[in-house]
């Protein structure tokens, strides 16, 4: 008979612990332990134990089962999470910790692709809980913070022993003595609670240099022996995942101004610890999720711009000059002259005022390779007045490729339809059929 394959861990959920049985069929099991620490086996390997990523494991075994798990734990070595029991036979955890090794790379470079199943799972095992950290007065540790993978904390008053052994009973009454004649003495306390009592299970977010910043932690608390200095807290957690601007899998910057009012309302919070208003669309945006009114608008966005240039492809010569023209003022280019007839092939000239750029346009309702070739041979001909060139057309005989490394736009149907919804001139195009 094969060996079963045992998951023996201890079911914490926001404090609760329990007992749970997963699925017999994969031989892959669970049970409540009462307070022994998460033991994980794996065949061939021995027991592996884990402590902080307990609820993560939970939740990749519900998601893919055993497979999903050993990806998880390859994904948690490369981050350098002691994964390894000291009782494996030396072969066994140097074999294992080699391994575990060659493939989380190829999993965290398959993740830099937001798109990736990496990306995506990363994502899937963010805890889904948010809390606000200001590390220091004024974010003061903030740099120590980031630059060692760290989240700082203060309340000096505290015994370093008290705070590592999480004894709320004796922690309690000193933070309300040092708040008396305070207010918040309870909410004080309440924030201490948050980072000593499994911390794991937030994402941890914070505002610094214009953006929004993020990291997971450890459970475990390193007390500074020097007490609390300029650089550093009294105590600090040591990151998971490190701080970062960006969404998972690099897709999105996390600036400020690009954020929800409701997100960066936060950053003005002059506490220490607190959960934000706006704790669903951090989450969100951390994990690159849609709002599901944003795409729906998007949706219809796209849609009016395919109306729209199909609008575009029937307006007359005269029409579409008239509409290009339209584009160019709105967007800071202003007419010098124009030279030809009034149908199409007309030669515009524009300025932009604020750079003193001189830009030739020329204007077709179709036109192929060979014409657009022709035109660029014209503007070469007098980079002495111009410093660019736009060439509109919005029934090309092909695709019209531009040449690499000339300032020359092409403006084709689909690019135009896109500017004229962004510049309000929908209904213009519309009166004109």
């Amino acid at each position: 008979m094969a060996p079963r394959i045992g998951f023996f861990v201890d079911l914490i959920e926001y404090g609760r612990l329990g007992f749970h049985d997963l699925d017999h069929s994969t031989g892959f099991e669970t049970r409540g332990t009462r307070g022994l620490a998460p033991r994980i086996q794996l065949p061939a390997l021995g027991n592996v134990y884990h402590r902080p990523m307990l609820l993560p494991l939970v939740t990749a075994f519900h998601k893919g089962g055993v497979a999903r798990v050993a990806a998880l734990l390859r994904w948690l070595a490369d981050k350098g999470e002691d994964l390894v029991g000291d009782h494996l036979i030396e072969d066994q955890q140097r074999a294992f910790e080699v391994e575990a090794r060659r493939q989380s790379l190829a999993i965290a470079q398959r993740a830099l692709d937001p798109t990736s199943d990496e990306a995506r799972f990363a994502a899937d095992v963010l805890p889904s809980s948010v809390r606000y950290v200001k590390n220091g007065a004024a974010g003061r540790w903030w740099k120590s913070a980031r630059a060692n993978g760290q989240l700082h904390a203060g309340w000096l008053e505290v015994p370093g022993d008290l705070l590592e052994s999480r004894d709320l009973a004796a922690i309690e009454p000193l933070v309300r003595a040092w708040s008396e004649g305070r207010a918040g003495a309870t909410q004080d306390f309440n924030a201490l609670r948050a980072l000593l009592v499994h911390p794991s299970q937030h994402v941890w977010v914070t505002f610094q240099d214009g953006c929004m910043w993020w990291c997971t932690v450890r459970d475990e608390i390193t007390v500074n022996p020097q007490g609390e200095t300029n650089d550093c807290g009294h105590f600090w957690l040591t990151c998971s995942s490190r701080w970062s601007n960006r969404s998972v899998g690099g897709l999105r910057q996390l600036v400020m101004t690009e954020l929800p009012g409701i997100v960066t309302a936060t950053s003005g919070y002059r506490a220490t610890v607190c959960k934000p208003k706006g704790w669903t669309e951090i989450l969100r945006i951390i994990r690159n999720d849609e709002d599901a009114d944003a795409r729906l608008a998007a949706l219809a966005r796209q849609a009016y711009e395919d109306a729209v240039a199909t609008l575009i492809a029937r307006l007359g010569d005269k029409d579409f000059e008239v509409l290009v023209d339209l584009i160019l003022s709105r967007t800071g280019w202003a007419r010098i002259a124009s030279r030809g007839g009034v149908t199409e092939g007309i030669d515009v000239e524009v300025e932009n005022p604020t750079s003193g750029e001189i830009a030739f346009v020329q204007v077709k309702s179709s036109a192929d390779q060979s014409v657009l070739d022709d035109y660029v041979s014209r503007f070469n001909d007098r980079k002495d007045r111009y410093s660019r060139m736009i060439f509109a057309v919005h029934s090309p005989n092909g695709n019209l490729t531009p040449p690499a490394g000339q300032p020359v736009s092409v403006w084709m149907r689909k690019q135009i339809a896109a500017l004229v919804v962004k510049l309000g001139l929908g209904d213009w195009v519309a009166k004109r059929l």
